[in-house]
């Protein structure tokens, strides 16, 4: 049997962070309570007291006697020890009692979903592709090696960067500035040093990971943008 829940944890603000798992149950739910607060409102708040019979579904899957939805909550995320994965809410028991089948039900924040499919895709370029290293445990999916070959032919040093930026122009990077002394600073190389100009979709592949782990999504978006132009097969959405 799961213990008891604390009293009034679903009036803790949510974390900001928009992350799959958390180090405490509260941040994990709390960004689930977030994401579902028109159903949480159609069902009558958290804390309104219901017969038991009302959450059947959980109360007799995890042996609880639930009467409010913040109990019900509390029960539906049953791993007992951190991380505390959003994904690991029983879904499934809370849209099966009479709270889940108000409204539209009950769901996984959008990012829980963005991720989900982003780690598909990602597992089926390692597949295509021989991506090496490993992703992470547990729904972070992000990835931790460049893609095989690219780290030989990407423009390493800067003096082979500004060649390849002299040889095809400031499309062969993702971004491009100058430095106080007026020198140009070329980053995110997507073009390999030998060869042609074209886009290489495994520097795109290494150049979006790095602009996402740096927080750059409107470089994200411009290496997801230039790959799907490209035919990258990374870059179209994985057949199920």
């Amino acid at each position: 049997m799961l213990g008891r829940a604390p009293k009034n944890w679903w009036r803790k603000r949510a974390p900001r962070k928009r992350a799959a798992c958390f180090r405490t149950k509260t941040d994990a739910l709390n960004a689930f309570r977030a994401a579902n607060e028109h159903q949480i409102q159609a069902a009558g708040g958290m804390d309104q007291q219901e017969s038991p019979s009302e959450f059947d579904a959980v109360n007799h899957k995890y042996g609880t006697r639930a009467r409010t939805l913040a109990e019900a909550l509390w029960a539906a995320l049953p791993t007992k020890r951190p991380p505390y994965c959003v994904e690991d809410i029983d879904l499934e028991a809370l849209n099966d009692t009479d709270a889940g089948r108000t409204s539209t039900g009950f769901r996984f924040p959008d990012w829980v979903y963005e991720q989900r499919m982003a780690a598909e895709q990602e597992a089926y370029y390692r597949e295509q592709y021989g991506l090496g290293g490993t992703m992470r445990k547990r729904g972070t999916h992000r990835a931790t090696a460049s893609v095989r070959g690219w780290d030989r032919a990407k423009p390493k040093r800067m003096s082979a960067r500004r060649r390849v930026l002299d040889r095809c122009g400031r499309d062969a990077f993702l971004l491009v500035k100058r430095t106080k002394t007026g020198l140009t600073d070329p980053k995110f190389p997507i073009v390999a040093t030998g060869g042609g100009c074209a886009p290489d979709c495994r520097g795109l592949w290494a150049a979006k990971q790095r602009a996402s782990q740096t927080g750059r999504k409107k470089l994200v978006a411009k290496a997801t943008r230039i790959a799907s132009a490209a035919g990258c097969v990374w870059a179209m959405t994985p057949p199920r």
